[in-house]
Parts: structure tokens; sequence; C-alpha cells
């Protein structure tokens, strides 16, 4: 239980801090740093892999049309999800990209009782009333719809309601997610670097 609460608390303190990493980049187009994003840990998950002789383990996953099916579905929303917080950033909407984080517990538990039919104590709906009327007053403050915000939080949830259907090692399944994403992110760092509008290339070289 303390390892698990030592685990949340180290993630979401990477996760509060990794505005300022994403900021460092705001040169950078989100597409290009989304790009490099997934290749580079692609590598490094297969080092990983590698490392621990778990290949083949995610070669048996992939035998699964189904497991298949869902994580490359999976690897579409966490991929559009990773674009989208980079460019909310990067583009002065940080609030409103932190605003789909604080969405996205609600919106995972609306798809636990609705999808997976769990059900919610007393307690957990009065906590829930909660967050949704935070939910509401900041977006109220904000004064717009928060497109940025509501985007992260369907994506991001629906990812979570898919690992949780999959059910299979995290390391695995984000070794399949990625792979899905590396043909598109090495094109497209292929089809920049012909025109010679490749970020990594151009700046170091």
């Amino acid at each position: 239980m303390r390892r698990g609460l030592l685990f949340i608390l180290a993630s979401q303190v990477m996760w509060g801090v990794s505005p300022a990493f994403w900021r460092g980049v705001a040169a950078v187009p989100a597409m290009d740093v989304l790009a490099h994003r997934a290749l580079w840990t692609f590598v490094a998950l297969f080092v990983v892999h590698l490392v621990r002789r778990s290949l083949r383990d995610v070669r048996e996953a992939t035998r699964s049309l189904r497991v298949l099916g869902l994580e490359a579905m999976a690897g579409i929303l966490i991929g559009s999800n990773w674009l989208v917080w980079v460019w909310a950033v990067n583009n002065e909407r940080v609030l409103e990209g932190s605003l789909g984080y604080f969405i996205t517990p609600l919106v995972s538990i609306v798809l636990g009782v609705v999808v997976v039919g769990e059900r919610l104590r007393r307690g957990q709906w009065v906590a829930v009333a909660f967050g949704l009327a935070s939910v509401v007053w900041l977006t109220v403050d904000m004064g717009r719809l928060p497109w940025v915000s509501l985007f992260l939080a369907a994506t991001f949830g629906s990812y979570g309601l898919i690992k949780k259907k999959v059910d299979q090692p995290p390391l695995d399944m984000l070794a399949i997610e990625l792979t899905v994403m590396l043909p598109v992110a090495v094109g497209f760092l292929a089809i920049r670097s012909a025109g010679g509008h490749e970020v990594l290339l151009t700046r170091c070289c």
C-alpha cells in the first residue's frame, strides 16, 4: 500500500513539472515533438525489453487480434493526447490542459459505471459531485468552452478504459502502442528531413 502511494506521488510530481520541460521546446512544432517522443520512447522501451528478455511476451500478445485491435486504438488515443497536451503547453494554454487531466478521473468514473458496470457508494458519489462542481466553476471562470480540456479528458479516460479491458503488463502493452505510432512518426520525420525542416538534424548539424 505504502509503495503504491509513493509511486502515485512520484508520478504526479513528474506530471506536475512536465509543463516546464515542454516549454523548453516551445519553438519546436508540436507534431515534431510528438514524432520524436514516439520514436525515442520506442527505442528506450525496446532496450528495456531486451534487458528484461520480454520481447517474446510482446510478440505473444500481438497474436491475439482482440489485444492487437484494442492496443491499436490505445496507441491512437494516447498519441493524440500527447499531441494536444504539448500544443496546449506551447500555446499558453497550460491551465486548460491541466483542467483536462483534472476532468479525466470524472470521465473514468462515468466509463466505469456505464461501461464496466461498477457501483459507487454514497460517499463516493459525494466526492464525484464535489469534483464536478469544481470543474464547472473552473470552466465558468475560464470564460470559454475548454475544448482542449474536454479532448484530453475524453482521450485519456478512454485510453484508461482500454487498458482495463486488455489487462496485460503495462510495459508490454506500451510497446505495442508505440509500434502503432512508429510508422507514422518515422514517416513524418522522413518527410520533414527531406524538406530540410527536421528539427533535430537542422539544429544539431
